[in-house]
């Protein structure tokens, strides 16, 4: 075992000479515990890696539509930015059949909270479907200058049920004979 430590010392001695610039420096490298420390920058110094946080939310983010009947559906942003523009585009699920609406837009803010935008959307079939915004904002830093947001559209009555820990019924209870066997 120690011809083995000793083995291993003396390779890991070598390799980290090997690595030296200058044979003469082993000793005050050897002592310190970081030899070289090199930044790296992968991203351009104009781009932010963050989540992005385009600061614009849905007002009403839930829509009931009536099944077969063409429905106006409100799609308005809500913003804390006072100025700049918008560049949006809006991508209905299958199922929903925009009848009439503008599918990309650009949406100026000027003082302006609240940016109205809606379509008019018939779906065939009762259910569950979405409105995909992409809301693109071309003078915010590059990474932070998108958000996607869904709206979500009911079609037909209100499918969601309310889970309630009251039971209706009591469960029936089976009691079965006991089986003893001997051996």
């Amino acid at each position: 075992m120690t011809n083995y430590k000793w083995l291993t010392m003396t390779l890991c001695l070598a390799l980290f000479q090997v690595g030296c610039d200058k044979p003469h420096e082993t000793a005050a490298v050897a002592s310190s515990s970081v030899a070289n420390a090199t930044v790296l920058s992968v991203a351009p110094a104009n781009r932010v890696s963050a989540k992005p946080s385009l600061p614009v939310t849905v007002v009403a983010a839930r829509q009931q539509v009536n099944v077969s009947e063409v429905t106006r559906v409100d799609l308005a942003l809500k913003t804390s930015l006072s100025t700049g523009r918008f560049d949006v585009r809006i991508t209905p699920d299958v199922g929903l059949v925009v009848v009439s609406g503008e599918l990309e837009q650009q949406l100026t803010i000027s003082n302006a909270e609240v940016l109205p935008m809606s379509l008019e959307l018939r779906a065939d079939q009762p259910g569950k479907y979405y409105v995909n915004i992409e809301v693109v904002s071309p003078e915010q830093v590059e990474g932070l200058n998108r958000r996607t947001l869904a709206v979500v559209v009911i079609a037909g009555r209100d499918g969601t049920k309310t889970l309630s820990a009251d039971s209706k019924a009591e469960p029936k209870k089976h009691v079965l004979p006991a089986q003893e066997t001997v051996q």
